[in-house]
């Protein structure tokens, strides 16, 4: 294996970027490449070389993404569903049930996420999205 190889040997622990842009960005940075998970490419910035390792695919348009207190990442869909990722970089088969009518036209859909950490045990999950109303959706 060389080693630009992706070597997911630790939980996933995210970095806490400052707001609502800072997570998007580097989400969609991350995840809109086109690079196939594993494969690494160098980039370089005003301040400093990065390498981009992509860890996870077949997502449609993501948006944001949270951490759970267990380790894993929670991260949206703006069609309407709600991922988690494990520990070991694999996205669950299964979107998350349970979340309410989300209509996703123009640019609405299931947008933010938070997770309030302060329960571990049982965090509260905050999720901004789109629904139907009195004239429309907002």
């Amino acid at each position: 294996m060389d080693d630009s190889m992706a070597q997911p040997d630790q939980p996933l622990k995210g970095p806490r970027f400052g707001g609502f842009m800072g997570r998007i960005t580097l989400l969609g940075f991350l995840l809109m490449t086109g690079l196939a998970p594993g494969h690494a490419r160098e980039f370089s910035s005003d301040l400093h070389p990065f390498r981009l390792v992509p860890l996870i695919q077949n997502l449609d348009h993501p948006w944001s993404m949270a951490w759970l207190p267990d380790g894993r990442m929670l991260i949206t869909e703006r069609p309407g569903r709600l991922r988690i990722v494990r520990n070991d970089f694999k996205l669950e088969d299964a979107p998350v049930l349970g979340l309410p009518e989300i209509v996703a036209q123009g640019q609405g859909g299931l947008l933010d996420v938070a997770v309030d950490q302060q329960d571990a045990k049982h965090p509260w999950i905050y999720l901004a999205y789109s629904a139907a109303g009195p004239g429309g959706s907002g």
